[in-house]
């Protein structure tokens, strides 16, 4: 009996750690909130709303915006970036708490223009969650919407007094994004090289002390070819009557997806994912939690296991080929990629029935693009 309530108590614990996971990365990541206030024109840190990180989804721009920016950066060779490949992140600290990959699991994978950034707590993965929404219980849904994925656009800069990069990130898709409540203050900060397989990530606005508020480690993860091999960057082509999204990311063996569409009634009245799915389970209304938290899916695989999920915010998803995923569609999808062959930019990628844009390619060849997508080949250029 003494054995049983022991463990009863472990798993009270561990789903309190659970469903304290992403309000513990807000804090970290705000400085219990104060990053408002660091984050101003009174602390010199003023900023434009078009460095806003939903700015343009808010608009209905980000499309035809990040066209554009990828125009300019998706093909131009002689554009560095310092963060290009696969990271995982075995430390995200404040002065006050600290997170480690102990606690979570990441894959960051960032190109010279997209980027989806995956965060699924461990302990979440380790408890093998139901595979299916209807299979869980009210607390199991609610530990389910304390998770992270997020997608769009880095924009790379230069601070002119000191050189060092300022990476500003654009969100399309973004788990904590609630439309109409978008995040008021850049997501901006400063890479910091230490070699070419670990840097840090620190606020650009600073503290009353004029120190970064947060830092987070970021470490190159094996199978990345240190960004210089394979690259490719595709997003869902917006089609009239249809407000789904995506994004794919690739990075020599590994690749990132998000998947999501929009939904703006019950939500408007909460300033999270998670307020809304806990206020919906605390109102019994299990529908409304589960339309919510299906908006939205992401994970990791790679290509040499033939494009396998390995990692996803929807369990079930894990063994699953991600075309297939994309598709919805039953048995192997085959993806076609029509083309100009002088310009990526004019190619089509159908995946199944849906139909993607290229960002950025480090093929030149839509056949041997093609190629690659429709087997587990691993291209090294």
């Amino acid at each position: 009996m003494a054995n049983d309530m022991h463990y009863k108590d472990d798993i009270i614990s561990q789903n309190n750690i659970l469903l304290d996971w992403s309000a513990k990365q807000g804090r970290i990541l705000t400085a219990e909130g104060k990053a408002l206030q660091y984050y101003s024109q009174e602390n010199g840190y003023p900023y434009r709303d078009d460095e806003l990180p939903h700015q343009y989804v808010e608009r209905g721009i980000s499309h035809s915006m990040f066209r554009q920016w990828a125009k300019r950066d998706g093909r131009n060779d002689t554009l560095s970036s310092p963060i290009v490949g696969v990271w995982d992140r075995p430390l995200f600290a404040s002065k006050l708490e600290h997170s480690t990959n102990e606690h979570e699991i990441v894959y960051n994978i960032q190109t010279k223009t997209l980027f989806v950034d995956l965060r699924i707590p461990r302990n979440r993965l380790c408890d093998k969650l139901p595979l299916s929404f209807e299979m869980m219980n009210n607390e199991q849904l609610r530990i389910y919407a304390r998770t992270h994925v997020f997608g769009g656009y880095s924009k790379i800069a230069t601070q002119s007094h000191d050189r060092r990069p300022i990476c500003t990130r654009h969100h399309c898709l973004d788990w904590n994004y609630i439309p109409g409540k978008p995040r008021p203050r850049p997501n901006s900060w400063f890479i910091e090289k230490f070699n070419k397989d670990i840097w840090i990530e620190s606020s650009f606005a600073t503290d009353e002390y004029k120190q970064s508020y947060y830092t987070e480690r970021w470490e190159r993860r094996k199978g990345d070819d240190d960004g210089n091999g394979f690259r490719l960057a595709l997003r869902k082509k917006k089609v009239h009557g249809d407000d789904s999204d995506g994004i794919i990311v690739v990075v020599g063996d590994h690749f990132n997806y998000i998947l999501g569409r929009q939904l703006f009634e019950y939500e408007r009245t909460f300033d999270s994912l998670v307020e809304l799915v806990d206020a919906a389970i605390e109102n019994n209304d299990r529908d409304t939690a589960i339309m919510y938290l299906n908006r939205l899916d992401g994970g990791h695989g790679t290509i040499s296991s033939n494009w396998e999920i390995d990692c996803s915010i929807q369990p079930w998803n894990h063994g699953k080929n991600v075309f297939e995923r994309i598709s919805e569609g039953n048995g192997r999808v085959r993806v076609v990629v029509e083309s100009d062959p002088d310009d990526f930019f004019s190619w089509s990628v159908y995946i199944g029935n849906t139909l993607w844009e290229i960002y950025e390619s480090s093929i030149m060849s839509p056949s041997e693009l093609e190629k690659v997508m429709n087997s587990s080949y691993r291209c090294r250029l």
